[in-house]
């Protein structure tokens, strides 16, 4: 199992754009993907060569003017689509903390409210004997 905690701020997958015939990522996009991958690597993060299940909690800094209204570890449903959320992590450590992201085959995810902005992922290998 890994855990690492981004110290970034939670962000969603932009939309791919296109010019002259062709898709490309974002630039704000592909510097967050690397600096999330750059951060897997920099933590000492395993590769996983088998399936792996992730477990991410996207954290989100209280408001100062919502401090006495909400509460650390409260659901946030006030911020980016979950999925898109996932779709960033998933993308940033593609060939860094797994071969291909179609070794994920389970993901648990959540947003919440916290005291600092950050993103913690944990990784589980797949282990036959637990199901």
């Amino acid at each position: 199992m890994t855990h690492i905690k981004f110290e970034i701020p939670p962000r969603p997958k932009g939309r791919p754009r296109f010019a002259n015939g062709h898709a490309y990522t974002p630039n704000a996009t592909k510097i967050y993907e690397d600096s999330m991958a750059q951060e897997y690597l920099l933590k000492k993060g395993k590769k996983y060569l088998g399936p792996v299940s992730l477990f991410i909690t996207f954290n989100y800094k209280i408001p100062n003017s919502r401090i006495k209204e909400l509460k650390h570890g409260q659901v946030c449903t006030e911020k980016a689509d979950l999925d898109n959320l996932i779709k960033i992590v998933g993308d940033s450590l593609n060939g860094i903390a797994y071969l291909d992201d179609k070794q994920v085959y389970k993901i648990v995810a959540e947003k919440k409210w916290a005291d600092s902005n950050s993103v913690d992922v944990m990784i589980f290998e797949y282990d036959e004997s637990l199901t």
